[in-house]
């Protein structure tokens, strides 16, 4: 019996739901960095590991005409997830192991494949087998999606799972020493890791207890740095373009401090950069054929942006002394953006109780000209998006998951 396959019979792993994997999330964020990516409303979509089924079915049921397969060692898994979602013509199910290249895939090729949460908790052999995988069946103008635990920000996250399979290999509960640990911090506070180490502790403390046992209960997982990962994309003929997350890869968006350290690096280089500055520890990273990566670039082409559909999840704040508005939610007014008052305050005016839609729709009409003060304003947007505040997305963005 395979042991990843007999670790996740014997501790279920509960289906949770990556927004981000989405095709109209994951495209729209490789289509704005450079990618010729197709439209996602008939992708075909490959989920390497997809367990019971959670992202794929739900890809499945936004996207009707896209056809989209799910592969897991599992079997009862496999099982479930195709009982799950028998109802949708667009999606199938099959049990395989990817190390072994045992996938049955023949010469199909796919729009967008996902790889999530098991980059870092496979050995050597499943790893190069995701990279192979990839690289033979990614199509032309497609996105692989694989997110793994990142360095450094996963340096001391790590210290501290070895603590808790200390404990375990004493024979005390897994938990035992993140409880011990927890109720020691208020004894050291002033230091300066005491922060980073408690919001480690209280994350991990709030898993499920499955998650932990798989997650940071693993004596088998590994973090990698970006650079390394994208070495190893490139053994495949494939290459790096960018984060799910647009925050961290955007180096022109960030503090003029950063910028300036970076300037005349390679991309690469400087990412790896911003990932020690930022501690990152995770990281959902898209990746493309090398042969449609000559167009990538180290910042958004605001120009696309402007046909992104954007859902309005931020609104306008009261203006500053200065004239200048202030964007944010409500309830966390910190985290604001400005624009200058008379296009921010036309846009949030255009967009108020709208339905998503594309962004140059709304700049027409709030009368801003796209051609003037398009790309200001599409600058403004995404910056809001990194910080949670808005959502854009290929097309309208999907419906949320049925309970």
């Amino acid at each position: 019996m395979n042991e990843t396959a007999a670790r996740y019979r014997e501790i279920v792993y509960p289906g949770y739901l990556q927004e981000t994997a989405h095709p109209r999330f994951a495209m729209a964020v490789a289509r704005v960095f450079g990618v010729a990516v197709p439209e996602p409303e008939r992708a075909r979509v490959l989920e390497i590991a997809c367990n019971r089924g959670t992202t794929l079915g739900w890809v499945a049921e936004t996207l009707p005409e896209s056809q989209c397969l799910g592969i897991d060692i599992v079997e009862e898994a496999v099982a479930e997830a195709a009982a799950a979602y028998a109802h949708l013509p667009n999606i199938a199910f099959r049990q395989g192991d990817v190390a072994a290249l045992d996938l049955d895939l023949g010469e199909a090729v796919f729009d967008v494949i996902i790889v999530q949460g098991l980059f870092s908790w496979v050995d050597d052999a499943a790893r190069d087998g995701i990279m192979r995988v990839c690289g033979r069946h990614l199509a032309e103008g497609g996105v692989a999606l694989i997110s793994y635990n990142a360095m450094p920000g996963s340096a001391y996250r790590a210290a501290v799972r070895e603590l808790l399979l200390l404990e375990e290999a004493r024979g005390n509960p897994l938990r035992a020493g993140l409880d011990r640990l927890m109720a020691a911090l208020p004894g050291v506070e002033g230091l300066p890791h005491v922060p980073l180490l408690r919001e480690i502790c209280e994350r991990v403390a709030g898993q499920d207890p499955a998650v932990l046992r798989h997650d940071d209960g693993s004596v088998e997982t590994e973090p990698f740095y970006l650079m390394q990962v994208a070495e190893w994309a490139a053994g495949e003929g494939l290459a790096y373009v960018a984060d799910s997350d647009f925050a961290l890869d955007w180096i022109g968006a960030m503090p003029a401090e950063i910028q300036r350290a970076l300037h005349g690096l390679p991309r690469l280089e400087a990412l790896q950069y911003c990932d020690y500055l930022l501690n990152l520890p995770f990281r959902r990273s898209i990746f493309a054929r090398a042969a449609d990566a000559g167009g990538v670039q180290a910042a958004p082409n605001l120009t696309m942006v402007l046909d992104l559909h954007v859902a309005p999840g931020f609104v306008r704040l009261e203006d500053d002394e200065d004239g200048a508005a202030r964007f944010g939610r409500p309830e966390t007014p910190e985290r604001v953006m400005s624009a200058t008052a008379e296009e921010g305050v036309r846009l949030l005016d255009a967009m108020a109780g709208q339905a998503p839609a594309p962004l140059r729709q709304f700049l027409e009409v709030a009368g801003i000209d796209p051609a003037h003060d398009g790309e200001a304003v599409a600058r403004m947007v995404l910056q809001a998006t990194m910080r949670g505040l808005c959502q854009v997305s290929l097309g309208p963005p999907p419906a949320a998951p049925k309970d």
